[in-house]
Parts: C-alpha cells; structure tokens; sequence
C-alpha cells in the first residue's frame, strides 16, 4: 500500500498582541520593572506591559513566595511611596538653615563630649 502525502498546512506567524511597554500611573510613566503597590492587594508587584484593549496593566508579584502574573486597573496601582531625606533642588534659603542646623548639632554634640 502507497503511503499518502498530504499537503504541509502554511504556518502563519501569529497576529501580535496589542501591548505597550509603559503607563501612566500616578501621572508618572512608568516601563518596564517599575515597582507598584496594588490597592487590595499584598506585596510589590512589577510592571510587565499595558493591555490595550482594556488598559489593564499586567505585573508579576505578590507576597513573597506566592508570585504569580496578574492584571490590574490602573486605577488599583500606584507608585511606591519613598521617604526621602533631601528633596532637591533646594533654594538658597532651605540651605542656609540646613547648614545651621549642622553646626547647632556639632556644637552641641561638642558639649556633650567635652563634659564626659
């Protein structure tokens, strides 16, 4: 019996998926591997791409040893909130009373010394 050949069918290369690789959250824009917190949510989630067709940003993150991929509203995400020290730029009057609260504190930090 003669083996039958049948025609190879075309692979097509698949229709690309309707991404963006940045976002606006908290009117910033964020890329790829910003960290987010999710209102709802436990642990620091990171930013993979934005879904187009409903705007829904994809992260991967969770709490610590459960991480999985999940998407988000952008409305739930925001940027992490960071304590900063010094904010800049500084005007010369936020400086001049910086550098006098530098030297009150070595001045007194010499008292303390100079009496043990």
């Amino acid at each position: 019996m003669t083996e039958r050949v049948f025609p190879k069918r075309r692979q097509s290369e698949p229709p690309p998926r309707p991404i963006a690789h940045d976002a606006m959250v908290d009117g910033q824009t964020i890329g790829h591997d910003a960290e987010l917190t999710v209102e709802g949510e436990q642990g620091v989630f990171n930013f993979r791409y934005r879904w187009l067709p409903d705007g829904s940003l994809t992260c991967y993150g969770g709490p610590a040893g459960h991480e999985q991929l999940r998407s988000f509203a952008p409305e739930r995400c925001h940027l992490i909130k960071t304590r900063r020290r010094w904010s800049t730029p500084r005007t010369e009057d936020q400086l001049i009373v910086m550098r006098e609260r530098i030297a009150a504190a070595r001045i007194k930090l010499a008292e303390k010394r100079a009496q043990a």
